[in-house]
């Protein structure tokens, strides 16, 4: 969707455990800044979610900050993209 700062915004992105580390996270990423109508694509994950951290920078994305206060005790951090048009 659009409605964080008009980005592109993924709002969540699940595979199914047994079928992680197949390479479907990277499909679904690549497809959504495809079909992305922004510059850029942005990603909010908590700090807790390491697999999904380490998806995103194997996907080209960067960490550009982070909220203290939305869930107690694990920080909400940002990623973005850009997007290849």
């Amino acid at each position: 969707n659009y409605t964080f700062f008009d980005n592109g915004f993924i709002e969540l992105l699940m595979v199914a455990e047994k079928y992680r580390q197949c390479g479907i996270g990277s499909a679904l990423l690549n497809h959504l800044s495809t079909v992305c109508k922004k510059q850029k694509t942005l990603y909010l994950d908590n700090k807790s979610n390491e697999p999904m951290r380490k998806l995103l920078r194997k996907a080209g994305f960067t960490f550009c900050g982070k909220i203290d206060a939305l869930d107690e005790g694990d920080q909400e951090m940002f990623f973005s993209r850009k997007v290849a048009k």
